[in-house]
């Protein structure tokens, strides 16, 4: 779902290629703008050890599916959340998780990763209307432009989603 939400915005996908640099095959190459980029997704819950254990596997695996190009690497985030009378709230981990990938990436490390983008994706039901609503929420931290990164505005504009939070 997490891809769905981009290819109407991009101008153009190719699903499961060959990155004949690394041998590896990521989740799809993509193009917008003239920007090229690999995108890998994970789900986080399919990872085990610590917060931080979880962070290095995370780049370990973006660095090598992304190797001689770039890549954003989507990061399934759904059991790191708990509802409270109807209102999601992030658990301590998640914080946490976003604090490690950011300081990573203030350090300078991986120079091919563009971002990591915590995807949490589930419904929501509106009792007045009787309906319930698939709703995506993208925490999106990027690396900074002056390490290599590209601004907040492109992946905006890449992305269709309910809630966008930079970090």
């Amino acid at each position: 779902m997490a891809l769905e939400n981009s290819l109407l915005k991009l101008d153009l996908v190719e699903l499961k290629p060959d990155n004949v640099v690394s041998g590896l095959v990521p989740e799809a190459w993509v193009r917008k703008d003239g920007n090229e980029f690999f995108i890998e997704m994970t789900k986080l819950k399919s990872m085990e050890g610590s917060t931080q254990n979880k962070v290095e596997k995370l780049f370990g695996k973006a660095r090598n599916k992304f190797r001689g190009l770039r890549g954003i690497h989507f990061i399934g985030v759904f059991n790191f959340f708990e509802f409270d009378n109807g209102v999601m709230k992030p658990l301590p981990t998640f914080n946490l998780l976003k604090k490690m990938i950011n300081f990573r990436f203030e350090r300078g490390s991986n120079s091919s990763i563009l971002a990591f983008v915590l995807v949490n994706i589930y419904v929501a039901y509106n009792p007045k209307l009787n309906k319930a609503f698939v709703q995506k929420r993208f925490d999106i931290i990027n690396k900074p432009e002056n390490k290599g990164g590209l601004p907040l505005s492109f992946f905006e504009s890449i992305f269709d989603v309910n809630e966008f939070i930079e970090e």
